[in-house]
């Protein structure tokens, strides 16, 4: 069932994905299989932000951290925060964006997962831009670039290059 919610996700039925992740989760539940249940919720705050349910994703995503912290499945776990970061900036919270973030961050960081330390400083980077704090988004920026390079990855470095070009141009 969990499949066919990410069949239904993937092509943009949101509805439809949702359907099916909660018939999955009543079965994972079931069978008490928590791992599960915490993948399962995540993929339905995923179907939630898209479908702009924010406060069902909200809470799908939470239950997902408080899941895969109690199963110690730190893969979860930064899904679950990084998904609660994109709800708190969907709807303009920024400041508990922010904190998201920093949790985001600190947990990439700590488990030496470069990749999702590079996803988190871009989505700082893009909040502070948004919000017209250029200097800390250039900071960001800055930052993310050289994980990028770290990670030899030519087109998001370059990506970023221009992202924080935008940003010296409009300061100056």
């Amino acid at each position: 069932l969990n499949n066919l919610g990410l069949v239904a996700a993937q092509g943009g039925n949101y509805p439809e994905a949702i359907k099916w992740y909660e018939a999955a989760l009543v079965l994972r539940r079931r069978s008490r299989d928590k791992l599960g249940e915490t993948n399962i919720r995540n993929n339905l705050g995923d179907a939630y932000l898209a479908a702009r349910r924010e406060k069902d994703a909200l809470y799908s995503y939470r239950i997902a951290q408080i899941l895969a912290e109690k199963v110690d499945n730190v893969f979860n776990q930064i899904r679950a925060i990084k998904g609660i970061a994109l709800t708190h900036i969907a709807t303009g919270k920024n400041r508990q964006a922010v904190k998201a973030l920093k949790e985001y961050l600190a947990l990439a960081q700590e488990q030496n997962n470069r990749r999702e330390e590079l996803v988190a400083l871009k989505l700082f980077a893009q909040l502070y831009q948004d919000t017209g704090n250029l200097l800390e988004a250039r900071s960001f920026y800055e930052k993310a670039i050289a994980v990028a390079h770290a990670l030899g990855d030519i087109q998001e470095e370059t990506l970023l290059i221009s992202d924080l070009a935008e940003i010296i141009y409009v300061r100056h």
